[in-house]
């Protein structure tokens, strides 16, 4: 087995540009979803994380900003579970008010 980590696929991700993109992440504060938006924001987008836990959620759109360098990386608490949380983060996405 290979211990290669620069695989024609990892070399190909690291070319992708997603500058003046904006991209939703839901549970974008733990496992997969914090990676994708870790990945997304690398990539150069704007990306909007979208948890339960302000705390947490603001805590992961900061250390992600600085880490990756982008000063895109946003937060909103919302429960998609509820009607009135899902409706507020389409209005406030649909208006580009990421950085309120």
């Amino acid at each position: 087995m290979s211990d290669r980590k620069d695989t024609a696929g990892e070399k190909a991700r690291e070319h992708i540009r997603l500058d003046q993109e904006t991209v939703v992440v839901t549970g974008g504060t733990d496992g997969i979803g914090k990676a994708i938006a870790r990945r997304l924001a690398i990539a150069g987008a704007d990306v909007l994380i979208v948890g339960r836990d302000a705390d947490k959620g603001k805590r992961v759109a900061n250390d992600l900003g600085a880490s990756t360098g982008n000063e895109g990386i946003f937060f909103m608490q919302a429960d998609l579970s509820l009607m009135r949380d899902t409706e507020r983060l389409a209005l406030a996405f649909s208006q580009e008010q990421l950085r309120a």
